[in-house]
This record gives C-alpha cells, sequence and structure tokens, in this order.
C-alpha cells in the first residue's frame, strides 16, 4: 500500500493508494480520488513543486491552466 503524506501549517493530510483509485484522508474531508488524482500528488511528491508541476505539465499538456494556477 502506497501513502502520501502532505503536510502545511494546521494539518496532515494522507493519501492513499487504493485497488481502483486514491483515498485522499484530511482533518475537515474525505475524498476519493481516481488514478490521475493519485499520479499528479505522487510526482508533486517525488520531484518537489515546481519540478513535479514541469513533469505534470509534460504529461498533461492540456491543463495548461490548471497548473497555473488560473482554475
Amino acid at each position: 500500500m502506497s501513502v502520501i503524506t502532505l503536510r502545511d501549517r494546521k494539518y496532515i493530510t494522507k493519501i492513499r493508494k487504493e485497488e481502483h483509485g486514491c483515498s485522499i484522508f484530511h482533518p475537515l474531508a474525505y475524498i476519493e480520488g481516481n488514478e490521475t488524482i493519485f499520479e499528479i500528488f505522487k510526482c508533486l511528491d517525488e520531484r518537489g513543486v515546481e519540478g513535479g508541476l514541469k513533469a505534470l505539465h509534460e504529461m498533461y499538456p492540456d491543463y495548461d491552466y490548471f497548473l497555473l494556477g488560473t482554475l
């Protein structure tokens, strides 16, 4: 089982790989995500924010608006 742990000033969020997709555990919410969501978090975790965003831009070039944070 693969688990990614994210920390910010207030919260710890865990993303757990499931058989189909992922589960995201946050103190304020529980979210079920698909395979792509897990791969995005995995990429950011492995490469850091800047390197991860560059890699994701190459993997998903049509989603520039998402990666630039303009949503």
